[in-house]
């Protein structure tokens, strides 16, 4: 198991980054009944090639994972696409902060992928960047 260390400043949260609760969007707490086996955060490589991207806006301590060897990019719930339709950002009332989830997804447009798996709906095969280029144009 693996768990992200960013953290942001705010009442939500306000947990140490080895603290083992984290919490929920309804502002409940949750506890795990184990630590995990490590922590991550922007720019660490981890196991499999896998690289870790800061991308808050859906949430506040989300990250993105890239498989730069196959040009495969992980994200969390910033966007939702039903299959063989096109690429949309999760609605705004989802979403911690919808302006930044957008300066997210214009930074995502830095990094190397054609596939683009997301937290809800179909993955993008083939073409995953200019998707995203096309919904930041919309």
């Amino acid at each position: 198991m693996l768990e992200h260390r960013e953290r942001t400043e705010g009442d939500r949260d306000e947990l140490a980054p080895d603290d083992p609760r984290q919490v929920t969007d309804e502002g409940t707490l949750k506890t795990f009944d184990e630590e995990p086996d490590a922590r991550y955060g922007e720019g660490d490589d981890l196991p499999g090639g896998l690289q870790a991207y800061f991308t808050p806006g859906a949430g506040t301590a989300q990250h993105s994972l890239l498989l730069p060897r196959n040009g495969v990019l992980i994200t969390p719930d910033l966007f939702v696409r039903s299959r063989n339709g096109p690429l949309e950002f999760v609605p705004a009332e989802y979403m911690h902060d919808a302006g930044e989830a957008r300066r997210t997804a214009e930074r995502l447009l830095e990094l190397d992928f054609d596939v683009l798996c997301s937290a809800h709906g179909a993955p993008l095969v083939g073409g995953a960047k200019q998707a995203l280029s096309d919904l930041l144009a919309r």
